[in-house]
């Protein structure tokens, strides 16, 4: 898809995803690219077509304002491309009136650079900490153990102890004690839908030619 997919097609598609959820019954709360793909990272500009199923479906779509979380991926990096290639994806969105997280927060480190569950726990904390106001996710990739992944790749040990920040209730009372408030993305789903309408009162007040 990456190489060869052609744009409306790939418009084609995600109109088809949301359309077969639809028919189970079923509304997603939000976009998302769990592959990338639709981020731009390959260098095809499919956030585009992402943009206008979000804006057909009002759907807020899973990608940061902020750059601050690129630049944590990146171990601080504060590339001038990724940059500008970062606010044409939040200006594209602000076009389509497509509502986006302000920030996402996941500890990027390999197990080597982690020395403890305590030290995990004190990434997530102290990077939530840092962050300024607003909708943020934080994701972790948690698991429960298994022998025989264990023995293939250490990096199962960093899941392990992301499950058990989750289920032990550690992660849960630091953000109670900081004053995080809990949210669904039907948040952000609800100011997709209001932008939606304002942008759309917004035009029809341009065109109509007045102030």
């Amino acid at each position: 898809m990456a190489r060869r997919a052609k744009p409306n097609d790939v418009t084609r598609e995600l109109f088809a995803q949301v359309e077969a959820m639809k028919a189970f019954g079923r509304m997603p709360d939000h976009a998302d690219s769990h592959g990338g793909t639709l981020y731009g990272v390959n260098g095809r500009l499919f956030f585009i077509n992402a943009f206008r199923a979000c804006k057909k479906y009002d759907l807020p779509f899973r990608f940061p304002k902020r750059f601050d979380f690129i630049s944590r991926q990146m171990g601080g990096s504060q590339n001038k491309l990724l940059q500008a290639a970062h606010r044409a994806i939040v200006g594209a969105a602000a076009l389509y009136g497509v509502a986006l997280l302000d920030d996402l927060v996941t500890n990027p480190d390999p197990i080597e650079k982690i020395p403890s569950y305590e030290a995990l726990c004190a990434y997530y904390e102290k990077t939530l900490l840092q962050t300024e106001a607003g909708v943020i996710e934080v994701f972790l990739h948690p698991a429960k153990l298994d022998e025989a992944l264990l023995r293939r790749t250490p990096q199962w040990q960093k899941r392990l102890w992301e499950y058990r920040y989750l289920a032990e209730g550690d992660f849960l009372r630091f953000v109670q004690k900081e004053g995080f408030r809990l949210v669904s993305w039907n948040v952000l789903k609800k100011a997709c839908t209001i932008k939606l309408k304002a942008l759309v009162a917004t035009q029809k007040r341009f065109v109509g030619g007045k102030s």
